[in-house]
């Protein structure tokens, strides 16, 4: 996965049947957790910080900022997590 995107930090796990457009415009920081269905539309950079949660089936179509749980289509947070998960 690593080598398909701009950047993939560590601890990074993605569920089934994962897509994007472009995977090169897409940054994911550390501690990242996909479930399944995630779509990243990515026509432009998309930038996911450290700590971040996506719901199954959810769609990032912007810029998701570290620690949270998103979800929903676009992706929207849904709650904070501490910022102790490293």
């Amino acid at each position: 996965m690593k080598m398909h995107l701009g950047a993939l930090g560590d601890q990074a796990s993605f569920g089934t049947s994962f897509s994007c457009l472009n995977g090169p415009n897409i940054y994911i920081d550390h501690h990242f957790l996909a479930a399944g269905g995630l779509t990243i539309e990515d026509a432009g950079e998309v930038h996911i910080g450290d700590n971040v949660v996506v719901e199954a089936g959810a769609v990032v179509a912007q810029d998701l900022p570290a620690n949270g749980v998103f979800a929903g289509i676009p992706a929207r947070k849904i709650a904070d997590l501490a910022n102790d998960c490293g």
